[in-house]
């Protein structure tokens, strides 16, 4: 995909944002203004050394521009990226350039679910309700929680992943709007797939897909014994919102407060972030250039 298919101009592009940075030691692209926000409070550099910038393009083509921005800066001036790995890992198709980072999970919110905030709000629960937390896990035969919702969000981890497989054109950003993580609707794949083509074929008719072909394939991916590392494999928003979904009924009882994304980040901490594979990677880079 070129520039032009984003609405710009590369020359006019790339002008503006070397004027714009000129003054900077270093440029740190990210794919969007959530990104921003979280690298930015995270990543501790000396003041004005380090500008934090998302290009202005619809979301669906962020991660592209933005690693298409750093190999071009890459000899011009000390610009790196920090894009989502997304499915990289597991299609391997990695990026191989010395100053584009991917996250250590599948993407941001994955990261802030393998965090230490899951514990402390798992901590929170059970000290309203004693145990309510084991006995939950337990009746839902696993062994943590972690466990537990990572298998809940394999419907969709599947779906999207059989979605670049066979380029059906899905859209999945429109799900975390709808009542899809209202209830336990994430858990049926007839209701996933009801919900994922009913809004493909009003939205694209001019490639209509059939519920029968798309569960058919799902079906047969299912009982194919996966051997992903399901914290690549599975979608971060996805898997924050069953867990909260769960937060907030399973595992509610006599707590009056919902827990929410906001709740979750609040309880991520810089010692977690500081485990990260790329907070160190970003340091050393920046370190060195």
């Amino acid at each position: 995909m070129s520039y032009k298919d984003y609405g710009y101009n590369i020359k006019e592009l790339l002008n503006s944002i070397r004027f714009e940075f000129e003054n900077q030691e270093f440029v740190i692209l990210v794919e969007g203004q959530e990104d921003l926000d979280f690298y930015s409070q995270y990543f501790k550099f000396e003041k004005d050394k380090v500008f934090f910038y998302y290009p202005p393009a619809p979301n669906k083509y962020n991660k592209g521009m933005v690693i298409k921005l750093a190999k071009t800066h890459q000899n011009i001036a000390k610009f790196c990226a920090i894009v989502d790995a997304d499915l990289d890992r597991i299609t391997k198709k990695m990026i191989n350039e010395p100053n584009i980072f991917l996250t250590d999970y599948h993407d941001l919110e994955m990261g802030i679910f393998m965090s230490s905030a899951i514990e402390k709000i798992l901590v929170l629960i059970n000290n309203i309700t004693k145990n309510i937390v084991e006995r939950f896990i337990k009746k839902n035969g696993c062994k943590t929680f972690r466990e537990l919702i990572l298998k809940k969000a394999l419907i969709l981890a599947y779906l999207r992943y059989l979605n670049y497989l066979h380029n059906w054109n899905l859209s999945f950003k429109f799900i975390h709007k709808s009542n899809l993580f209202d209830t336990k609707n994430f858990c049926h794949y007839d209701i996933c797939i009801h919900y994922l083509i009913s809004h493909h074929n009003t939205n694209k008719s001019s490639s209509q897909l059939k519920t029968k072909n798309v569960k058919e394939i799902l079906e047969k991916a299912l009982k194919q014994k996966y051997e992903f590392d399901l914290t690549q494999f599975c979608h971060g928003k996805d898997t924050c919102k069953i867990a909260l979904y769960y937060f907030n009924h399973d595992l509610k009882d006599k707590r009056k407060d919902e827990i929410n994304i906001f709740t979750l980040k609040t309880a991520f901490e810089e010692a977690d972030f500081m485990k990260f594979q790329i907070y160190n990677n970003v340091a050393v880079w920046i370190e060195e250039n």
